[in-house]
């Protein structure tokens, strides 16, 4: 046997080897076992190889390509360049007939982060039937409104939290939209541009209080009816605040809160809103919600996938919903309902001051 048959046979065993590793991977995670006991049997399969192999192809690509270059460069100069030339694309079209895709790997890869990231956090990650019942929900909203050109939301996991006897629902979603503006192109020159961004929030329904919008800029369309000053000098001048009753706006900016409120609103700085109506907050941020920290995708035996499964997380959701939790425990619901004409103030009044 010639060393490169010896070399193909040995990428085609090692690849069907780990083609195998995959569907019994699979299978056991269609019986969607508890985490513990997925890692477990992950483990159980010691050594067995998850990764594909494809030294040959890229060996035999990158030695086609030198040999292309040296053919082109001596091209006009005798027949053997062109001979070069020919070879290798034999070499190009070789390497390509031997490469095994890793299509079906990552595929496996997604479906055990997903699955893992949806059993730690307990929430699930949107499907497109879930989709549809949030349709339009950012039309009750005056934050999705930065675009001149396009805004777009997707929303990305949803989940249930249980506190003191009351249970919020959320979703996490991303806010991508694109705003027409100048931007510097050279040292004296500027031309007009889409420029695309991306936000993250989330809305949270039964909100413990109604009708309060904190933003960290100036900004006319998430102003309610009653314009705020806080006792902090530092705060008012960091947040634009309002609300629909000045009796709400005391009780939750009170001095107490504030300390916490700044310090997590500079974390995840954006904006602040609880509808008028509905009690349904929603938060925008620049912080990353959805990211991953994840060395999943450079394992190479299965019991290194069960390891990096094992340290799967979302830092940034983590501290965006512990402060949010400790914000809802803080913040104590009203017993009494609000007059009737406060309900009547919509999200997107202006000041009455400033009228």
């Amino acid at each position: 046997m010639s060393f490169i048959d010896q070399q193909i046979k040995e990428q085609r065993d090692h690849n069907k080897q780990t083609r195998q590793n995959i569907k019994t991977v699979k299978a056991l995670l269609e019986t969607k076992p508890p985490i513990d006991v997925l890692l477990q049997q992950l483990r159980n399969m010691s050594n067995q190889t998850l990764y594909i192999n494809n030294s040959l192809t890229v060996n035999t690509v990158i030695m086609g390509l030198i040999t292309l270059c040296i053919g082109i460069i001596f091209t006009s100069f005798s027949i053997w360049a062109i001979s070069l030339i020919l070879f290798a694309f034999c070499m190009l079209l070789f390497g390509y007939s031997v490469y095994t895709p890793s299509t079906e790997l990552n595929a496996l890869f997604d479906e055990l982060n997903n699955y893992c990231l949806e059993n730690k956090y307990n929430f699930k990650f949107y499907s497109e039937q879930d989709l549809e019942q949030h349709k339009h929900i950012e039309t009750n909203f005056p934050l999705f409104k930065l675009g001149s050109q396009k805004n777009n939301i997707h929303f990305l996991f949803n989940g249930q939290w249980h506190i003191q006897e009351h249970t919020y629902a959320y979703s996490v979603f991303d806010y991508q939209y694109v705003n027409r503006e100048m931007v510097r192109v050279a040292k004296d020159k500027w031309e007009l541009k889409d420029v695309q961004r991306c936000l993250w929030g989330i809305f949270l329904e039964n909100f413990p209080v109604r009708g309060i919008s904190i933003s960290t800029q100036q900004k006319k369309l998430c102003r309610l009816g009653v314009e705020w000053q806080s006792s902090d000098i530092r705060f008012n001048q960091s947040f634009q605040q309002s609300g629909i009753d000045e009796f709400e706006l005391a009780r939750f900016l009170s001095p107490e809160r504030l300390l916490y409120l700044e310090k997590i609103l500079h974390q995840f700085s954006g904006d602040f809103y609880v509808h008028p109506k509905t009690t349904t907050l929603c938060w925008i941020c620049d912080v990353d919600l959805s990211q991953i920290e994840s060395d999943l995708y450079q394992v190479n035996t299965v019991a290194d996938l069960a390891d990096q499964l094992a340290k799967i997380r979302m830092p940034n959701f983590e501290k965006f919903a512990d402060a949010l939790k400790h914000l809802i425990i803080e913040t104590p619901r009203r017993s009494s309902r609000f007059r009737s004409d406060i309900y009547k103030v919509s999200s997107s009044s202006s000041y009455s001051s400033n009228a």
